[in-house]
């Protein structure tokens, strides 16, 4: 049986990246084989790069095919549920072709879970991400080693734009792991203090990025420090694609990624391999493994120790 997926819950590339790896991990504990809808406004996050297209003509001419519609932006929440959702699909004949859209998801994070749970048999958190860095890493020619090893390379991730708005969005600014993912400065600035102490005999270089929109207590927080560049890019409704790419690139190749409760930098976690990756948990990222994914609290504290030890 062959599935795909018709990105069309909208959002930008961080949602509809979610989108795919809330797909695939369904996909995958199903045994689907996938066959890839061309979609060029996420070809440079090359994940269909070695997967067989979809036939044209299967595309537009009438073929069995069921469609499983969310949206379940939280995914498909219990094991249980996920069954009794996916039961019509093992009951069809090995040609049904699967069309997952409209944000149809089991997120990676809950796969992990039910494995660990010995509810499924595979792995498929850990296949994701080891599948799609390969994919990545074969398609931009990245080097596995650095021109200077001896300097570490921070990528921070500060959510700003228009939803950084406690009139209109209370619900962002929660304390909660299930709602919460806008974050003040205290929190990151108590994650790069952390990082600081911990390697003061190391060179470290910290790369800051935030929208142009809502940055200014970004700037104040890091302007004059030495050990911090500011990229301060494009607002989100005039996104500029190659600065885009590029950003979630130092995301990607980073020695450490420091990432918000944003889809756009919590999904570059799936590129980095076994790179250590420090996140805040939340109902669309929770549960990981304690590496290379290293848990704040609400405050940015963080096993350094954890890190220390490993990088």
């Amino acid at each position: 049986m062959k599935f795909t997926i018709e990105h069309n819950s909208g959002g930008f590339h961080g949602h509809q990246l979610k989108d795919y790896f809330g797909a695939l991990a369904i996909a995958k504990i199903l045994d689907l084989k996938y066959v890839y809808t061309p979609y060029k406004y996420l070809d440079f996050f090359a994940i269909n790069d070695g997967e067989k297209r979809l036939r044209i003509w299967l595309r537009k001419l009438p073929f069995p095919r069921q469609h499983l519609t969310g949206p379940h932006w939280d995914g498909l929440k219990t094991y249980a549920e996920f069954k009794e959702q996916v039961e019509l699909i093992l009951s069809k004949n090995e040609k049904q072709l699967i069309v997952f859209e409209n944000a149809f998801r089991v997120h990676p994070h809950q796969a992990l879970k039910w494995f660990n749970d010995g509810l499924i048999q595979r792995n498929v958190f850990q296949e994701i991400v080891q599948e799609t860095t390969a994919k990545y890493q074969l398609r931009h020619q990245l080097r596995e080693k650095k021109e200077d090893p001896s300097v570490i390379e921070v990528a921070m991730h500060i959510s700003r734009g228009g939803d950084f708005n406690p009139l209109a969005f209370p619900e962002h600014f929660e304390d909660s792991y299930n709602v919460r993912y806008m974050f003040s400065m205290e929190y990151f600035m108590r994650i790069h203090q952390q990082i600081r102490e911990a390697f003061s005999d190391r060179e470290l270089h910290f790369s800051v990025y935030t929208e142009e929109r809502n940055s200014e207590g970004v700037i104040r927080a890091f302007e004059g420090k030495k050990d911090v560049s500011l990229n301060i890019g494009c607002n989100r409704r005039k996104p500029d694609s190659k600065l885009i790419e590029n950003i979630f690139k130092a995301f990607v190749t980073a020695d450490i990624l420091v990432s918000c409760n944003s889809s756009f930098s919590t999904m570059a976690l799936y590129f980095r391999g076994d790179k250590p990756t420090i996140y805040h948990p939340h109902r669309h990222m929770d549960n990981l493994p304690a590496w290379p994914y290293l848990k704040t609290d609400e405050k940015g504290n963080f096993p350094v120790d954890r890190l220390v030890q490993e990088l």
